[in-house]
């Protein structure tokens, strides 16, 4: 797993990252990638996850740019892995702690400083209601496997006791060759409907293909999640202006950067003056 990582981005974008001290996540199924996020049994699985797209490159890529950019007016960011704060509630009280930090050998602390609710309208304004906590674990931060064929998988199976399982690692972890430029790390959360757990049926087979259509039929309200950068991450950014920056948009970048964050490195395109 590399130690850096580094997402391009527009200077606009920019700019709420460093004010906000947050990186934004993406709902799977609003991505670039049209078959990313499906699965053979459930076609709008992808709803229920948020991901952060990064890549491992330390070479400046010609396609990121383009794609990513505007114009290549824009920027790439490199932060460290796991550049998150992490919260525990305690005593009524929200404490930041450190992602290694553990309790009888076990990690603890959550990527949010309340509980949420994403199937919730009043999502981002009223926390106290909200009653989905959610943690990092060993799929947070994975790589992509790229394949030849696009074959779909089906993610739905009945573990022991004949209830239902899913296995959410098959979503959001594979993606076509045309697409293994990227060489992409994604940070992935899912969140699934306590409701869609509750289904009464007494026959077996039609177990799945029913909480399948419960899938199918839940709406999540918010397009976008948004954790908070810890200190250490936030001071030791770097920031490389895109290859066609012009001297207003390095200003720019400068500005944001003695208004939010002094310490942060900001460093020249190698590209620069090779591009038309």
């Amino acid at each position: 797993m590399p130690d850096i990582l580094y997402h391009y981005t527009s200077i606009e974008s920019l700019s709420y990252i460093l004010s906000n001290r947050n990186i934004k996540f993406n709902r799977l199924d609003k991505v670039d990638d049209t078959q990313d996020g499906v699965s053979k049994d459930i076609r709008s699985i992808g709803k229920f996850y948020f991901i952060s797209s990064w890549t491992e490159l330390s070479e400046e890529s010609l396609p990121f740019w383009n794609m990513y950019t505007p114009d290549m007016h824009g920027v790439r960011i490199a932060l460290k892995k796991f550049p998150f704060n992490y919260y525990v509630n305690r005593r009524k009280r929200i404490l930041k702690v450190k992602h290694e930090t553990t309790t009888k050998g076990r990690k603890i602390g959550h990527l949010m400083p309340f509980k949420i609710d994403p199937f919730n309208s009043n999502f981002n304004k009223d926390a106290g209601k909200m009653n989905l906590f959610f943690s990092p674990n060993e799929n947070f931060l994975s790589s992509i496997k790229y394949l030849s064929s696009s074959e779909l998988k089906d993610i739905c199976y009945f573990p022991v006791g004949a209830s239902i399982g899913i296995a959410p690692n098959k979503i959001g972890s594979v993606k076509l060759n045309i697409w293994s430029f990227q060489n992409e790390w994604r940070y992935k959360i899912m969140f699934l409907p306590k409701a869609i757990f509750k289904i009464e049926n007494d026959n077996i087979n039609d177990l799945i293909p029913n909480w399948i259509d419960k899938i199918e039929e839940e709406n999540i309200v918010t397009q976008e999640l948004y954790l908070d950068i810890d200190e250490e991450a936030f001071r030791n950014m770097t920031i490389r202006l895109g290859p066609k920056t012009s001297e207003s948009d390095k200003i720019l970048v400068e500005s944001l950067v003695y208004k939010y964050g002094r310490s942060i490195n900001i460093e020249e395109s190698s590209l620069k003056g090779l591009i038309r």
